[in-house]
């Protein structure tokens, strides 16, 4: 079946260290092909993924928070909601730091 082919290709791409062809693949899964949250939780968590390794922070973060948002109860969206977090922690202590 083509969407799982999509799936399979996001995986190999990303192990690869191929993220333009990651980001590009799942842009095009989620919006062809009807997913159910988990997957489409997995792909987008798999682009954010790639953001970061790509340097894109602020686009790491964007989606991040948009997988925790959408996607709460998935394991993904729990994994973004983590990241999210401990990004906000870490932006907290630094605060403090420089009140020091």
């Amino acid at each position: 079946m083509a969407k799982d082919g999509a799936v399979i290709r996001v995986h190999n791409n990303y192990n690869d260290g191929d993220c333009k062809d990651v980001i590009s693949i799942v842009d095009r899964a989620v919006r062809v092909y009807d997913y159910n949250d988990e997957r489409k939780a997995e792909l987008l968590f798999i682009k954010a993924k790639c953001y970061e390794k790509t340097k894109d922070f602020e686009g790491a973060l964007a989606l991040h928070g948009y997988i925790a948002y959408t996607f709460p109860k998935t394991q993904y969206g729990f994994r973004s909601n983590l990241i999210m977090n401990k990004v906000k922690q870490l932006q907290t202590d630094k605060a403090k730091e420089r009140e020091i």
